[in-house]
């Protein structure tokens, strides 16, 4: 590694190695289908998990709280200003970055896709697979966390195996807990497919019912988070 990318990875750590409620990995997006249409040329990325507070998750099962849903915003908002940040210590190096946003309104309504996956990125950083629920899953928050990915054309190089597999055994928790029945009981491996796992349609439906009963504007549940054992393992720490 030479120096000038040494250093970047330093300010990087540096920012992001040390708060307890983030997770942050490096990744190699160059052989991904997912790549982001608007910047092909941005073949690695940096993403960052920042965690949700335990009590805004604990009784997700329950319903959506107030709590949780400013808790959402505060992630974001976190999230925002850390890509930010580290597209400005990547730029600052002599490297091409585009931070994107935590969390979007502008997908698909037909097939409710964004253009960019954080949680397909995050697998390739090491951080966690896909549940059964179509979540990412960490080993150390669980699925209570946001994402976010800066895109950069700096060569990073990361310590972190890309996970490939999932690691929820033969446990169906979240399945059990939907109440919209949208999660299929599949196993995910990076061959497959978001709609392989769940059905989108159904699980969204659920959202903006589950959203509309706290006056909130947009889908939105939970319930799979929660009933995760390895969310239960953070909230329970």
């Amino acid at each position: 590694m030479d120096t000038k990318l040494k250093l970047v990875c330093e300010r990087i750590d540096d920012m992001l190695g040390y708060p307890e409620n983030i997770i942050y990995g490096f990744a190699d997006l160059s052989d991904d289908k997912y790549l982001h249409p608007s910047y092909p040329y941005l073949g690695k990325c940096v993403v960052i998990g920042v965690s949700l507070s335990k009590s805004s998750v604990s009784d997700l099962l329950n319903g959506i709280s107030q709590e949780y849903i400013d808790e959402c915003y505060r992630a974001n908002a976190e999230l925002d200003v850390l890509a930010a940040q580290v597209q400005d210590i990547l730029e600052d190096g002599g490297y091409r970055a585009k931070a994107l946003l935590s969390s979007t309104s502008d997908y698909d309504p037909i097939t409710y896709r964004t253009d960019f996956s954080h949680k397909r990125a995050a697998t390739k950083a090491g951080l966690g697979w896909i549940g059964m629920s179509g979540l990412l899953v960490t080993k150390k928050i669980g699925s209570a966390l946001r994402l976010n990915t800066v895109l950069t054309d700096a060569p990073l190089s990361t310590d972190n195996e890309p996970v490939r597999v999932s690691e929820c055994g033969d446990c169906v928790a979240c399945m059990k807990h939907c109440p919209s029945n949208s999660i299929k009981g599949v196993l995910w491996d990076r061959s497959l497919d978001r709609d392989d796992l769940i059905d989108v349609k159904s699980c969204y439906n659920e959202c903006v019912d589950a959203a509309s009963k706290v006056d909130f504007e947009y889908p939105l549940c939970g319930k799979c988070i929660t009933s995760c054992p390895f969310t239960l393992k953070y909230i329970q720490r």
